[in-house]
């Protein structure tokens, strides 16, 4: 278990409240893979109360990294671009969400990109380079 507080279910993506992704860095958490928070218990001011599932990764200094890294990229205030506006390769985490390079090494998290049509989730979660996060040319 982790001694950190948990964050505000609130700030967490669906992913992250279902455990699928780690509670802290957003890494993807496969079947069988992260530490299991146990269940935590929501109680909205509106509304019925919900279970939510938090899971962390069991890497904590890998995890701690990429928390970092995350963190260096929103202090850059950068806006993510609309959905609709990524090519394949952004979309699919290949290239810079920004200035379109392949990415092949040292590769953040920006961040993810909401969207829905419908019912379905379409979510996504864009990636920048050094190119664009300082971190090279």
């Amino acid at each position: 278990m982790t001694a950190r507080a948990l964050p505000a279910v609130t700030t967490l993506t669906e992913p992250q409240q279902r455990g699928w992704e780690c509670v802290w860095c957003r890494a993807a958490l496969g079947i069988g893979l992260g530490d299991d928070l146990g269940e935590q218990r929501a109680r909205p001011l509106r509304g019925a109360a919900y279970s939510w599932f938090p899971r962390q990764c069991p890497d904590v200094e890998a995890c701690q990294a990429r928390e970092a890294d995350a963190a260096v990229v929103a202090r850059r205030g950068r806006q993510l671009p609309p959905l609709a506006g990524l090519t394949w390769d952004q979309a699919a985490g290949r290239a810079c969400v920004w200035c379109k390079r392949p990415l092949d090494r040292g590769a953040v998290s920006a961040g993810v990109i909401e969207g829905r049509d419908g019912a379905h989730v379409l979510d996504t979660e864009v990636w920048a380079g050094p190119c664009c996060t300082g971190g090279g040319t």
